[in-house]
């Protein structure tokens, strides 16, 4: 018999045991009897990872791993949770949402962490002019046993790039060819990177409204934007006035229009794939 298969039977029997325990002489012998036999569990940080970024907040998520070294399942019954930042108290939460935990090996808990940056102007003077930032978090999970709920405390420690939001400088719009049908212009880009280390665009959506209707939208290509850099971004488009109606064509004939961009990007940012959408929006002049 395998040495995992005789520590299932050896708490089974434990279990059979504390069972007629109970019958006889009530609870804490039982407790007791089980209590010699479970291994408590251990919390380890696998990774902390940038998710997603705006002007407004910095998404993380928090990937635990609980290494269960008994033979038998448990469940996650609740954690809670706290994140320092520069040694500045930041985040504290808690979840009950139930996951169960496999027998002899690890299971992964994944903790959502969302950062306002108004939140984040507190540190911002003493981090601004750095690459990383130190981080804390701490907290315990609580998992449920035969013998009740057990407590397994955690904390762990490391560091965090420096990432501030890139920003759309600048939107333009070039008409090269109209006619009654069709039209075919140019949207230029200007994003700008602020921060020190390249920001590689591996895909972004863009929908373009003018006067309040929808215009265009469409898939941008990859570009990689230099640290402390801006790129130039040219998109062609390519419209069925016939499909649009009347209102398209008379707007490129005038000239300008008022107008709204929704750009929805993910960011190459070190070993992570980082979500940022902005809006922008203004009255465009239309090149011709």
């Amino acid at each position: 018999m395998r040495k995992e298969e005789m520590m299932r039977a050896n708490i089974k029997m434990v279990l059979s045991v504390a069972l007629g325990l109970l019958i006889l002489t009530g609870c804490q012998k039982a407790g007791e009897l089980i209590k010699e036999k479970i291994q408590t569990p251990k919390v380890s940080l696998d990774d902390l990872a940038i998710t997603g970024i705006s002007a407004q907040k910095l998404d993380l998520l928090a990937k635990l791993a609980i290494d269960n070294p008994n033979p038998i399942g448990l469940s996650l019954a609740e954690m809670d949770y706290e994140l320092e930042l520069n040694n500045e108290p930041f985040l504290s939460g808690k979840s009950n949402e139930k996951m169960e935990v496999t027998a002899s090996g690890k299971s992964h808990c994944k903790v959502p962490l969302s950062l306002k940056y108004d939140d984040l102007n507190r540190v911002y003077n003493s981090i601004r002019n750095q690459d990383e930032v130190p981080y804390r978090l701490k907290g315990q999970v609580k998992l449920d046993t035969p013998i009740g709920a057990i407590p397994v405390p955690y904390d762990v420690r490391g560091k965090l790039p420096v990432v501030k939001p890139p920003r759309i400088n600048a939107v333009e719009l070039k008409l090269n060819n109209i006619s009654l049908q069709s039209a075919k212009l140019e949207m230029g880009l200007n994003i700008f990177n602020p921060n020190n280390f390249p920001l590689i665009i591996s895909k972004a959506d863009y929908n373009l409204k003018m006067s309040g209707k929808n215009f265009s939208s469409g898939e941008i290509g990859s570009a990689n934007i230099p640290p402390g850099s801006d790129a130039e971004i040219k998109i062609p488009l390519s419209l069925d006035l016939v499909g649009m109606g009347k209102w398209a064509y008379n707007l490129l004939k005038s000239g300008s229009s008022d107008y709204e961009l929704t750009y929805d990007a993910r960011y190459q940012i070190k070993d992570w794939q980082v979500k940022h959408q902005e809006k922008k929006n203004g009255n465009l002049k239309i090149k011709k």
